[in-house]
């Protein structure tokens, strides 16, 4: 079933929730009973350290925050701050709503759990990978592999994959200054291996490339 469909479904189309791009959805220590399925959008989850702000993850169509709540009952702390980085549609459940579903919508109910564990399981192997892009010693080089990450977390589409890229957000992460970013950002685009998009995405057509490009190529076609 896809998700489309399933926001339709009238036992869960009540529990359907809308926000708009730059919107905290909830913030880290905050108290939560529910878990909440991305039908569309994105959100960046981040944790406050030592006074630093670190992005953790990325969360797009498909996955889920706060699995937990469909274990349990009881409220838990959030483990992170949740913001929208673009319009996007969530479906908020609490464990009374899942426990509904599994006797009126089986299916749905098997579905939303199969891919609460994929999305745990996948979102940990995204923090890991992240975690190894930071750790990464040029400036350049971790630019061009956040953008690969980034691309990678990206929608597929006839053009390739379409992604968000914050250049404020970037340069936070990989410790770079937005000037920097502004112009790297500028130099995949005229080398024509990013294409902005109208509604201030991304695409490209091949996230792999970043794996092998050369980080002075950043550098070469700016002088050029």
């Amino acid at each position: 079933m896809k998700f489309d469909k399933l926001a339709q479904n009238p036992n869960i189309k009540k529990l359907i929730r809308e926000c708009d791009k730059g919107d905290i959805l909830f913030s880290e220590g905050s108290s939560a009973n529910t878990v909440l399925l991305i039908l569309s959008g994105s959100l960046q989850l981040t944790r406050k350290k030592n006074g630093q702000v670190s992005l953790l993850t990325l969360v797009g169509p498909g996955e889920f925050i706060g699995e937990k709540a469909l274990l349990q009952e009881q409220s838990f702390p959030r483990a992170a701050t949740a913001t929208a980085l673009a319009p996007t549609t969530l479906l908020e459940l609490g464990s009374v709503h899942f426990s509904q579903l599994e006797s009126e919508a089986p299916s749905i109910y098997n579905l939303l759990l199969k891919k609460a564990f994929k999305s745990l399981i996948s979102r940990n192997e995204r923090s890991e990978s992240l975690n190894q892009i930071l750790k990464s010693y040029d400036a350049q080089k971790r630019f061009l592999l956040f953008v690969h990450f980034l691309a990678t977390q990206g929608e597929n589409t006839s053009q390739g994959k379409v992604f968000f890229l914050d250049e404020e957000t970037t340069a936070s992460q990989i410790n770079c200054s937005r000037e920097e970013i502004q112009e790297w950002v500028q130099v995949l685009v005229n080398l024509k291996l990013i294409c902005t998009r109208n509604d201030g995405r991304f695409s490209t057509p091949d996230e792999n490339v970043f794996l092998t490009m050369e980080p002075s190529t950043l550098a070469v076609s700016k002088a050029a």
